[in-house]
């Protein structure tokens, strides 16, 4: 099923006058019978099951959020690993020294909406994503990847080049949900993240406070996921905050809590 897949998406793969595709296919057709050997499977897996859950999911839907958050994760450690992200260049690329595993990971990418080049550079074998595809790629790998943690003496250039490739948010007041509380006003509001093609937005549902001495910003969910993907699409605008849990009525609430000083720093 996966050699059919990758066939099926071959299509929208670019392939370099360097890379042998007859080659890549028949060593990918072998593998099936290599994956008792620990290290051919791990290679292997990864961009097969996001191929399989592309093709189950069908080519006309919007992916769900599982899905893409099982991509941006194994983006994670590939990107992490021999992968390489620039925000200059809009570029992000993974490497590999097989021809069949280069050629996988291109035509699964390919079933998530971007279109991948896969070429030799010599040493090995490199896929090549970029412009709007390495934008959404990036968004991905920002929202469902690496923690967004602050180590004293440690960075992360290639999640500093990702947040900077693909950190285009939007606020978006809900115009009729203003409501009196008391002591001023409230109101909802969604910030998102703007994955065109197949990837759906991504937002966070905020309930805006507007007080006479101060603005308090709030998101709360049952949801753990949730609060922590609403943490960092507030750190893409510019606003530190950390997910904080409490108890209600027996059961854990996740939520964010951000009040003027911090909302002003992100304005």
């Amino acid at each position: 099923m996966v050699v059919e897949a990758v066939k099926k998406r071959l299509e929208s793969v670019e392939v370099s006058s360097g890379f042998d595709l007859t080659r890549a296919l028949e060593e990918l057709e072998g593998l099936k019978s290599k994956l008792d050997d620990d290290k051919v499977a791990r290679e292997v897996m990864a961009p097969a099951l996001l191929l399989v859950q592309a093709e189950k999911l069908g080519s006309d839907e919007k992916m769900h959020e599982a899905a893409l958050s099982y991509l941006g994760a194994v983006l994670w450690g590939e990107v992490g690993g021999d992968g390489y992200v620039s925000a200059a260049e809009k570029e992000v690329s993974l490497a590999s020294g097989k021809d069949s595993i280069a050629l996988l990971w291109a035509t699964a990418l390919a079933a998530y909406g971007v279109k991948p080049r896969v070429r030799s550079d010599g040493k090995g074998f490199e896929v090549r994503i970029v412009n709007d595809g390495a934008v959404r790629l990036a968004q991905l790998y920002v929202l469902f990847g690496p923690p967004m943690l602050e180590e004293e003496g440690f960075i992360d250039h290639k999640l500093v080049d990702a947040v900077e490739l693909g950190s285009k948010v939007s606020v978006q007041i809900e115009e009729r949900s203003w409501r009196r509380i008391k002591g001023g006003a409230a109101v909802d509001l969604y910030i998102s993240v703007d994955a065109r093609g197949k990837f759906s937005m991504y937002q966070g549902k905020f309930t805006l406070y507007l007080r006479e001495y101060e603005v308090r910003m709030r998101l709360d969910s049952a949801n753990r996921k949730e609060a922590e993907l609403g943490a960092r699409l507030l750190k893409l605008a510019g606003v530190e905050t950390k997910v904080k849990v409490k108890m209600v009525n027996d059961r854990n609430v996740w939520y964010i809590d951000v009040a003027t000083d911090k909302l002003a720093e992100g304005s």
